[in-house]
């Protein structure tokens, strides 16, 4: 609350941490890991192992003889080092990588298995399709063969919808080009979730984002107009939530779409004419979808990118904090609870148009802790009263990477991994 006394700085480089290097290439050279996926507790990421797809390896040594695979999907664990769950792509010479180099861009988690790209080539090629696995050789094989025979699907944006009992991704058919698909892990599950562009034309969705239980949404084109809005299915049919940029051959630029977990709704950035960039909220209904706020009044934008200097939209509770600028005091931290009524400037961390915009955030011990730059970590409750550092000056390098493993915060700053309890002493 914002009558918490203010905590007293415990924050400590990160002591008796197990830290074990998984080697999936043995020797001097690199793996070159993916970034992870936990699914049901498991660790799972892709990495090349050996020097099987180098094409000086005889024909008729595999490489499950060597011990050696193009990349493919492995699992790690403390104390049991990198275990490969499937050689899927058989090859020894060529191309014979299974699975892609950034698997957390082409994986996501439902119940019973994670769902991943994959492409077994050689005279079982499918072409790039969806897989499934829940971490064991017989228990990864393929979903659905989309695109038949070696053509590919080449399925992307995997996102975990309707209550965690499908997994949402575009995927390319002959027939209907690049659209929104679903899948229960089954093929007979496995179906098309909406053609929204005309015959084989393509919409090519993007942002997969669980609404509730029974619907997701998602940014697509319409194949006629050229803009990409705002679409809404339950699985089986997909329909137009809103023209926000109600201009032909303009997209409303749909930015960081994200789920408002126990509100039924989903947060965003978009632009129009009216009032540029700023956040809005969808119920998924066209009355349910509206601009939060106009916070840089006028045709000026409160939000004018998404890379790495923006953490996005960030929930604590029943708040979802943000940055945005409102011309006057430089990108500062902002919080809103789903209305318009209730979007509001938190603080002005830094006086002036400076700004003390949060870039690496996370939800802790109920409130949002960030790492203000140039200053050090913070928190806040959402309340003016209830914002302040928890420690300053001796973060030089900055913080990134901030995340929360059970009752610690874990970050790094200057190479060092660091770690804080966050408790009132």
């Amino acid at each position: 609350s914002s009558g918490m006394a203010s905590p007293t700085p415990i924050v400590a480089a990160a002591p008796d941490i197990t830290v074990e290097a998984v080697d999936t290439n043995v020797g001097p050279d690199h793996g070159h890991p993916s970034d992870p996926v936990i699914w049901s507790g498991q660790l799972f990421f892709s990495a090349k192992d050996g020097f099987a797809c180098s094409g000086n390896i005889p024909g008729e040594v595999t490489g499950d003889e060597l011990g050696e695979y193009g990349r493919e999907l492995f699992t790690a664990g403390i104390n049991t080092g990198p275990i490969l769950v499937k050689d899927i792509n058989r090859q020894v010479s060529g191309n014979c990588d299974g699975v892609g180099q950034f698997l957390e861009d082409f994986a996501a988690g439902m119940n019973g298995a994670l769902i991943f790209r994959a492409r077994p080539l050689g005279a079982r090629d499918t072409g790039f399709e969806p897989w499934r696995t829940q971490g064991t050789d017989p228990s990864t094989e393929i979903v659905a063969d989309i695109w038949l025979n070696s053509g590919n699907s080449n399925p992307y944006g995997m996102a975990t919808v309707l209550g965690g009992s499908h997994v949402a991704f575009s995927a390319g058919h002959s027939f209907w080009g690049q659209e929104p698909w679903i899948t229960d892990g089954t093929q007979g599950g496995t179906h098309n979730a909406g053609n929204i562009a005309p015959d084989a034309d393509s919409s090519n969705p993007y942002y997969f984002t669980a609404l509730n239980a029974n619907q997701f949404v998602f940014v697509a084109e319409d194949g006629d107009a050229g803009d990409y809005e705002l679409y809404v299915s339950d699985g089986t049919n997909a329909t137009l939530v809103k023209d926000v940029h109600p201009v032909p051959y303009r997209s409303s630029d749909i930015q960081m779409l994200t789920t408002f977990v126990g509100q039924d709704k989903a947060v965003f950035y978009a632009y129009d004419d009216t009032a540029g960039r700023e956040p809005w909220v969808t119920d998924g209904t066209p009355a349910g979808t509206f601009r939060l706020a106009d916070i840089n009044s006028g045709t000026g934008s409160s939000n004018t990118d998404d890379t790495g200097d923006n953490a996005g939209f960030v929930q604590v509770g029943a708040q979802m904090f943000f940055s945005a600028d409102d011309g006057t005091t430089g990108r500062e931290l902002w919080v809103t609870d789903g209305t318009s009524a209730g979007t509001r400037l938190v603080t002005e961390i830094v006086a002036g148009s400076g700004g003390g915009y949060f870039a690496q955030a996370a939800a802790f011990q109920n409130q949002l802790w960030f790492a203000a730059p140039g200053i050090g970590l913070w928190y806040s409750d959402g309340t003016a009263g209830g914002t302040a550092p928890l420690v300053e000056g001796i973060f030089s390098g900055g913080l990134r990477y901030l995340t929360t493993v059970g009752d610690l915060l874990y970050f790094t700053s200057s190479g060092r991994l660091w770690v804080s309890d966050g408790t009132v002493s």
